[in-house]
């Protein structure tokens, strides 16, 4: 049940290390150099972390990494949140969707 466990732990911290690197690779230009840096540091702590035994120490890395990617990953979504809120709201008041219809069908016999 440990080894388990110890696998499924490596297994969310190899999840969470993947995850920060598709986000840096995909928002290169939204992501400062010290933020990334940063970043960097928390995935080289897992790294070493994950090879040894210790469950615990390996979810302390992977979390103190998950809690680093979501403040990052807030950053560089804050500022077109703000933009877009006044456009969102005006433009849900616009689109109401369509009430559905009721429709009459008939099943064709088996042939």
């Amino acid at each position: 049940k440990k080894k388990q466990e110890l696998i499924e732990t490596r297994n969310l911290a190899d999840s969470m290390m993947y995850t920060v690197e598709k986000m840096l690779t995909d928002n290169k230009d939204k992501v400062g150099e010290e933020d990334k840096k940063i970043l960097e540091e928390k995935m080289e702590a897992v790294k070493k972390v994950k090879e040894g035994e210790d469950i615990e120490a390996i979810k302390t890395a992977a979390d103190a990494l998950t809690t680093e990617a979501q403040r990052v990953g807030a950053a560089f979504y804050k500022p077109a949140d703000a933009g877009a809120a006044p456009d969102a709201s005006a433009e849900s008041a616009e689109a109401k969707p369509e009430e559905p219809k009721d429709a009459e069908f008939t099943d064709k016999p088996k042939e």
